[in-house]
């Protein structure tokens, strides 16, 4: 497997420094940490206020450029950032720059939480209800990750695990999905949503690969991130607050749910990142005893979700 976390152009600490120097004179002597590092870009932590972001490879540069232009468009009740773009200084580094509010908070492995609360799958809900409902955005890709293809994510499944048990997701040609567009986050996972002290969910941050595509695409997160008491909970608030689920769309988003923990497995065990590694595993487990304890029962369902609900 390729490794796409590799930087082509490394934004280090003192790279960082030297541009806040150049770019934001005014911060003296400005006091900068690593806040984290992805697939695609470098995030650094200025003076505990202010978040520095940029991209580390030349594939990651539209999603970057997307998520800075369309990301002050998106307006929810759980807060995301608000970036301001600055353009590329060619003698520190090739790309561009944005700065945006901290946002405090740890993500679920960080805070050493395995799954979240019926108040988090009400918050979800109403967020992903609230950005499936916005107007369409013209600029935005269509889906380019193929995350909302049902029989390409099944394919994939099957290059990145080996166990057994996921064999009855695989036989999936005969399944359709709708070919419906709404505005997507596009990489809705647990590294992709912060908790406050009380374990409760309060921002989404990282929308680089914000797209049109398909609701399962951020759907899957409720299969990330939440028991099947609680999974019930997040769709039926996506429901009342006027999100729709079409035919097999919830199969798809578990077979997106299963490829996105595999992949992040993948990722943290190339970087020796111990943490995620045990957490993407409980989960995993934790997926596939749902499907043994018949607690997903779309698998066999061809109804709409709001005609009867599968889960």
């Amino acid at each position: 497997m390729n490794q796409p976390w590799i930087p082509e152009h490394p934004f280090g600490i003192d790279k960082a420094r030297i541009w806040i120097e150049k770019q934001l004179p005014h911060l003296i002597n400005p006091e900068i940490s690593l806040l984290g590092q992805g697939w695609d870009n470098v995030v650094y932590l200025i003076n505990q206020d202010m978040v520095l972001r940029t991209p580390q490879r030349q594939a990651a540069l539209f999603g970057f450029l997307t998520e800075t232009k369309n990301l002050n468009l998106v307006q929810t009740h759980l807060m995301t950032p608000k970036p301001k773009l600055y353009e590329a200084v060619p003698n520190i580094h090739p790309y561009p720059v944005s700065i945006s509010k901290y946002l405090k908070g740890m993500d679920p492995v960080q805070a050493r939480i395995d799954t979240l609360s019926s108040s988090s799958a009400r918050e979800l809900g109403k967020f992903l209800a609230c950005l499936h409902q916005m107007n369409p955005i013209e600029e935005l890709p269509l889906d380019p990750s193929k995350r909302g293809d049902i029989q390409f994510r099944a394919q994939k499944l099957m290059e990145l695990s080996c166990d057994l048990r996921i064999l009855p997701f695989l036989n999936v040609s005969h399944i359709s999905i709708p070919k419906r567009l709404v505005v997507c986050h596009g990489d809705l996972h647990f590294l992709h949503v912060l908790l406050n002290s009380q374990s409760e969910v309060t921002s989404i941050i990282d929308w680089g690969d914000m797209c049109l595509g398909n609701p399962l695409i951020d759907l899957a997160i409720m299969f990330l991130l939440f028991e099947p008491d609680n999974q019930k909970i997040l769709i039926q608030t996506y429901l009342d607050q006027g999100g729709k689920v079409e035919h097999f769309e919830i199969l798809g988003a578990f077979i997106l749910a299963l490829n996105l923990n595999r992949a992040l497995f993948v990722y943290a065990k190339d970087q020796n990142k111990l943490d995620l590694i045990d957490f993407c595993q409980r989960q995993w487990e934790r997926m596939l005893q749902q499907t043994q304890d018949m607690s997903l029962k779309i698998f066999s369902s061809t109804k709409s979700l709001q005609e009867d609900s599968p889960l």
